[in-house]
């Protein structure tokens, strides 16, 4: 496996910014399934991402349910640390995220 080269790591970053639509726009790729691939290659490392809030990885807010649904396939997929942020820090824009990262057991 590739994390046994890294034992010493805590994570590894994996999305954030703008690399979910650079994979899906420009490379033409699925970012879902690059992330499975990646967890099979890197079982014993968390992965870990940048999270928008309310704007998720996208560049408009999304519904609650589109955030919530959005967390749970990233950690289906193998996220599990979740970086949440908003850049008012607006709670109401933080709380959807921050309750759908604790019940996907996700840090």
């Amino acid at each position: 496996h590739l994390g046994d080269a890294q034992k010493g790591l805590f994570s590894m970053e994996m999305w954030g910014g703008a690399t979910f639509d650079t994979a899906m726009r420009f490379l033409r790729e699925d970012p879902w399934e690059r992330l499975r691939v990646l967890r099979k290659q890197i079982p014993n490392i968390c992965f870990q991402m940048l999270f928008r809030g309310s704007n998720a990885v996208g560049y408009s807010n999304y519904p609650d349910n589109v955030v919530d649904g959005f967390v749970r396939h990233a950690a289906d997929a193998g996220m599990d640390i979740f970086r949440v942020f908003d850049s008012l820090n607006y709670l109401p824009n933080l709380k959807t995220a921050m309750e759908a990262v604790q019940q996907t057991h996700g840090i």
